[in-house]
């Protein structure tokens, strides 16, 4: 007798705790919702101001191309060595920026600054350039 009344006991506390793990009332579902917008407690200096803007330069037939890109500050440009044989990328006045000679099928990538004249230094005849356009001429 005493073995049944244990597990009749065990049987009602299961099937309790099933019970309550499951069931939910209206004050549990009006409690999911979230009382504000969750973009209020973002600072606003960590919320994304401008989406990120990547520029492709294809190195190409002893070119770059396109050989002259308009990009504004911030904004990357990702050279992607194509053709067949290695390349540079580097700043022509003071040399402040310069890629490692790219090989086949490699790329590299610059944040733009300041706007910059380049050229590759392997074949001095490839030149290119940078224009940064202001944010107010959009």
């Amino acid at each position: 007798m005493k073995w049944i009344m244990k597990n009749l006991i065990l049987q009602i506390f299961i099937i309790f705790f099933l019970y309550s793990c499951t069931h939910t009332s209206k004050n549990d579902s009006a409690s999911n919702e979230e009382p504000y917008a969750v973009e209020e407690d973002i600072p606003a200096q960590l919320s994304p101001q401008k989406e990120e803007t990547v520029h492709v330069v294809e190195i190409r037939q002893m070119q770059f191309v396109p050989d002259t890109i308009k990009v504004h500050k911030g904004d990357r440009i990702l050279w992607v060595n194509k053709d067949i044989m290695n390349h540079d990328v580097t700043e022509t006045s003071k040399k402040t920026w310069s890629s490692a000679p790219l090989k086949t099928g490699s790329s590299w990538t610059l944040v733009v600054t300041e706007g910059a004249d380049y050229y590759c230094s392997l074949h001095q005849v490839m030149k290119g350039k940078i224009i940064l356009q202001s944010d107010q001429n959009e």
